[in-house]
């Protein structure tokens, strides 16, 4: 009887959780790098030269700047995505939540850029609808991934560069 109710509990417990996850998104995974291309529109050279981009950030101020492209979302919005991915990789320093991340879902035809609380003075919510208005989307409609994802991250690396005092700052600070 008592093995009867443990394969009982086990085979509850596998299914219910299995069924808790069915809203968490596909491409979250325990570690990351600077360049996650899983919609596969960069090169491995572009996301290379991408990625070392990412990392001068990094190695200079401390903040980290991530892109991740994806086929689809899925069940779930961008913004939901978005931050399941941010919070899951906890991109950025946890003493600043200095983190960013641009985000793409191809067949969605979505883009978000993701700012860490400690980086929201820098880039306002309006800077990051312009970078993805102006920027992002005209290369992206010329087929231009890697031109757009270049252009938009150096903009934002260079709005870091000059305001390193606000780095970490929070709105209510």
């Amino acid at each position: 009887m008592r093995n009867f109710q443990y394969i009982l509990l086990l085979t509850l417990l596998t299914t219910f959780g299995c069924n808790s996850q069915s809203n968490r998104s596909e491409y979250i995974y325990d570690s990351y790098e600077r360049v996650n291309d899983f919609a596969d529109v960069l090169t491995d050279d572009q996301e290379a030269n991408l990625g070392e981009l990412l990392k001068s950030l990094e190695d200079s101020i401390g903040s980290q700047l991530v892109i991740l492209t994806l086929d689809s979302l899925g069940e779930l919005t961008i913004e939901e995505y978005s931050i399941q991915v941010a919070e899951n990789w906890q991109i950025g320093r946890a003493n600043y939540d200095d983190g960013i991340l641009i985000m793409l879902a191809i067949k969605d035809r979505k883009i978000r850029i993701e700012v860490g609380y400690g980086l929201e003075l820098i880039i306002k919510d309006e800077i990051a609808k312009q970078i993805i208005d102006n920027t992002i989307v005209p290369e992206f409609r010329a087929g231009n991934f890697n031109g757009g994802l270049t252009q938009a991250s150096k903009e934002i690396i260079n709005l870091i560069y000059r305001n390193p005092e606000l780095v970490g700052k929070k709105s209510n600070d």
